[in-house]
């Protein structure tokens, strides 16, 4: 199983909302990604979810794109995640 469908497949498992977009120019490559938890979702630390954005050379192929997506997925997932309406009695500001 590539990188990719691991994180599709964590994705599906886990109720988390991903969108990639690729390209390149200049003959480097340029991605872009969020990670986004279930609408009525935020974690204790008050993020809804993550996101990248690697045009500065940083990444050479979009198996080092799904490594760093798969990175932030695992850090949300780690996380506790509330209901936002209880976020307040948590004491997370959205």
């Amino acid at each position: 199983m590539t990188t990719k469908q691991k994180c599709e497949a964590f994705a599906t498992q886990h109720n988390l909302s991903l969108e990639v977009s690729r390209g390149r120019e200049w003959g480097e490559l340029w991605a872009t990604y969020s990670i986004d938890l279930p609408d009525d979702q935020i974690t204790e630390s008050g993020m809804r979810g993550r996101a990248g954005d690697l045009d500065d050379g940083s990444v050479e192929t979009m198996a080092e794109v799904w490594q760093c997506i798969w990175e932030d997925m695992q850090s949300l997932v780690a996380e506790r995640w509330v209901n936002i309406a209880d976020a307040d009695k948590f004491g997370i500001s959205n």
